[in-house]
This record gives C-alpha cells, sequence and structure tokens, in this order.
C-alpha cells in the first residue's frame, strides 16, 4: 500500500478536517492499511448507496486508492466470489478476520485502474426507463417523460424514460422510491437499485 506499518501496532491517522470522502473514516482507513499490510482479511458493514442498508462483508482487501476525491478499498469479496470496489466513506466497523499473510493481491492487478473503470461506469450516463407507482415519484418525473401506462404488482402506474448524466443518481433516486419505483431498463442499473434494497 505504500504505508509499512507494524501488523500489531494499530494505525493512527490524522487528517484535520479530513479529505472530500474520507471525514469520519479515519479508523477505518487505519485498519485497512493494517489488515493490508499483514495481508489479513477483514470484515465491515458496507452501505451500497447512501440510501441503502449496511451489509455484511468479508473482503480479502488489496489496497486503498484515492480517485476523483474520494477512497476506495479494491479486494476479493469472499461471499460474491469477485473482485468489488468499496467507498471509504460508506464503510463502518471494520475488524480483521483471519491470520496474517493469508491474503494474495493477484499478480498484475491494477487497482488503481480497477478503480477507474468502476467509478467511470457507475457515473456514466446515458437513457433508462422506469416504471413510477401514479401519484409517486415526482422528481423522476419531472427529469423524464411518460410513455407508457402500466399495471406492475396490482398497482397502475406510468413508465418513463429518462435521459441521465449520472446513472449513480438515477440509482439512489431510484431506491429511495422503494417499491413505488422499479427500473426496467438497463438491466445493469435495475440490479443495482434490487442489491440496495436487499441489502
Amino acid at each position: 500500500a505504500g504505508v509499512d506499518v507494524d501488523p500489531v501496532d494499530e494505525v493512527t491517522i490524522r487528517t484535520g478536517a479530513g479529505p472530500a470522502g474520507l471525514r469520519g473514516s479515519d479508523a477505518v482507513l487505519g485498519t485497512l492499511l493494517s489488515a493490508i499490510d499483514a495481508r489479513r482479511a477483514v470484515r465491515f458493514k458496507h452501505r451500497p448507496s447512501p440510501v441503502g442498508a449496511y451489509l455484511e462483508r468479508n473482503v480479502e482487501p488489496w489496497g486503498v486508492v484515492t480517485a476523483r476525491g474520494r477512497w476506495y478499498l479494491v479486494g476479493h469479496d469472499r461471499d460474491r466470489d469477485d473482485t468489488r470496489i468499496f467507498r471509504l466513506s460508506r464503510i463502518i466497523d471494520v475488524q480483521a478476520d483471519g491470520p496474517s499473510g493469508e491474503v494474495r493481491r493477484p499478480d498484475g492487478v491494477d487497482i488503481r485502474a480497477l478503480v477507474e473503470r468502476g467509478i467511470g461506469e457507475a457515473i456514466r450516463g446515458g437513457q433508462a426507463t422506469i416504471w413510477v407507482a401514479s401519484g409517486r415519484g415526482t422528481a423522476l418525473r419531472r427529469a423524464g417523460r411518460v410513455v407508457d401506462r402500466r399495471v406492475i404488482g396490482g398497482r397502475e402506474g406510468d413508465v418513463i424514460e429518462l435521459e441521465v448524466d449520472a446513472m449513480d443518481w438515477l440509482a439512489r433516486e431510484a431506491a429511495g422510491y422503494g417499491a413505488d419505483a422499479l427500473v426496467l431498463e438497463p438491466h445493469s442499473l435495475r440490479e443495482d437499485v434490487l442489491g440496495d434494497r436487499k441489502s
């Protein structure tokens, strides 16, 4: 990680007011850096979006990087058996889990490139289609146009097409409406929103 840390000692990071995206996360960063240096797995609670509930994660941490003013953890999520990127400002209750020397970052993995690609995909805009229950979703209605009426789950609503600059905004907005909004397209956005609700 570029920082020498005694794996036995706890790391203390002083950031003053804290850089953007890290305020309140000093303990999280310190624990993660210690675990990365000791090559230990970690357990923590992660909130996939500002409106999502916290979900327990079991991760083999490979590194921490900054991108676009925010801090990110990259590693292997053991429960999902996949490489994942986590924003540090959405992580709490980090604990080292397992013996030292257990975690190995795969050869040739460029964690900075993974983060840049991951956040680039999250913020890239495009067109989306969302069903919104009748009388609900004012912000979604203002951002798009009604193209159809449809009954879903026994409830009447409108199908709205939106052109958005940032899919992450739309994911947060749709998730915030709960059962009153359902993403129809694109599939990747639908999965993100449904995942936020399940967590």
